[in-house]
C-alpha cells in the first residue's frame, strides 16, 4: 500500500511569474486546478507523461526533477515549446505526434485543436500524425507512468482503450465532455466499469469549464451513481461540447480525498471594514 503525504498547495502565481518569464499564453491551456492535482500527487510521481500538452511545461516547474514525456498532435506547438525550454534544466522529451489507437496523418482543425470529424470547425486546419500508444511506449522504453494526462479534444476514448497500460498507471487524468464521439455508447460511467477493478474515479472541480463550474463541490468529488448521473445530465444539455475533468486514482493508493479537499477549501472572503455609523446631532434650540 502506498500512503500519499498531502502538502499544501503551491503557489500558482509564483509558478507562473517568478524567475520563468512567462507570458499569459503559456499558461491559458493548464488551468490552474490542474496544476493544483498535480502538485498534490508530485511526491508519488517520477513520470509523467502529458498527451495533448500543447506548448506547456509546467507540470515541470511544479516537479522539475521528474521525468516527462510531453506529447502533441500540432508540430508547432512542440517547436515553439521546444525553444522554450531548451535552455532550462528540466527532464524533458519532447514529441511531435499524438497518441492514439492507430497510427495515422491526421488533419487539426486550428479552431478547436480537435482531430475528430465532428470537431473540425473554422476554416484553417493543420497537418499531424498520431502513433499508436503501445508501440510508443516500447520504442522509448517507458516502463512506467505515475502519472498520464490527457486533453486531446474528443479523442480520449482512443487511448482509455490500452487496458494493460492504463491499469498500471498511479494517476490518470483526462478531459470528458461532448466533444467525445458518442457518449451514448462510450461515456464515464462506460470508463468506470472497463477499470472498476483497478481505479477509483473523482470528479475535479473545475472553474474554467464552462459546463461544469456551476456544480457545487469540493475540488475532488468521489464519482457515484447520482454524481454520475448530474455530470451526465450537465453534458446532455451542453451545446457547445465543454466538459470537465476526471482523476483516476489507483486503488493501490491511499488517495484521502477528504483531508485534501479539507486542505483546499477556498478561503472565506475578508468581509470589508463596515462603514463608521455617521451621527448627526441637531442643536438644540
Amino acid at each position: 500500500m502506498v500512503y500519499l503525504k498531502v502538502k499544501p498547495a503551491y503557489n500558482m502565481q509564483k509558478v507562473i511569474t517568478e524567475g520563468n518569464k512567462m507570458s499569459l499564453n503559456d499558461v491559458m491551456f493548464q488551468y490552474e486546478e490542474e496544476l493544483l492535482v498535480f502538485d498534490i500527487v508530485k511526491d508519488n510521481v517520477d513520470v509523467l507523461v502529458d498527451v495533448g500538452c500543447r506548448e506547456n511545461y509546467d507540470y515541470a516547474q511544479i516537479k522539475p526533477e521528474a521525468k516527462m514525456y510531453l506529447f502533441d498532435v500540432n508540430e508547432i506547438f512542440i517547436n515553439n515549446l521546444s525553444k522554450k525550454i531548451e535552455d532550462k534544466n528540466f527532464n524533458i522529451i519532447t514529441l511531435p505526434f499524438g497518441l492514439s489507437n492507430r497510427n495515422a496523418d491526421v488533419t487539426i482543425s486550428e479552431q478547436t485543436e480537435s482531430i475528430q470529424p465532428h470537431r473540425q470547425w473554422g476554416e484553417t486546419q493543420l497537418s499531424g500524425r498520431i502513433r499508436r500508444f503501445d508501440e510508443v511506449i516500447e520504442e522509448y522504453a517507458i516502463n512506467r507512468i505515475d502519472f498520464l494526462k490527457m486533453d486531446v479534444e474528443g479523442c480520449e476514448p482512443d487511448l482509455l482503450e490500452f487496458t494493460d497500460i492504463m491499469k498500471n498507471i498511479k494517476y490518470i487524468q483526462f478531459e470528458f465532455g461532448r466533444a467525445w464521439p458518442d457518449l451514448s455508447k462510450y461515456g464515464i460511467g462506460e470508463v468506470m466499469k472497463q477499470y472498476e477493478d483497478t481505479h477509483d474515479f473523482f470528479f475535479i472541480k473545475d472553474k474554467n469549464h464552462p459546463t461544469t463550474n456551476t456544480i457545487d463541490a469540493p475540488l475532488f468529488t468521489l464519482i457515484t451513481e447520482p454524481v454520475l448521473n448530474e455530470l451526465n445530465h450537465h453534458l446532455i444539455n451542453d451545446r457547445w461540447g465543454y466538459g470537465g475533468n476526471i482523476l483516476m486514482v489507483s486503488k493501490n493508493i491511499n488517495f484521502d480525498y477528504k483531508k485534501i479537499n479539507e486542505d483546499n477549501k477556498p478561503k472565506p472572503k475578508a468581509r470589508a471594514n463596515a462603514k463608521p455609523k455617521v451621527i448627526v446631532y441637531e442643536r438644540k434650540k
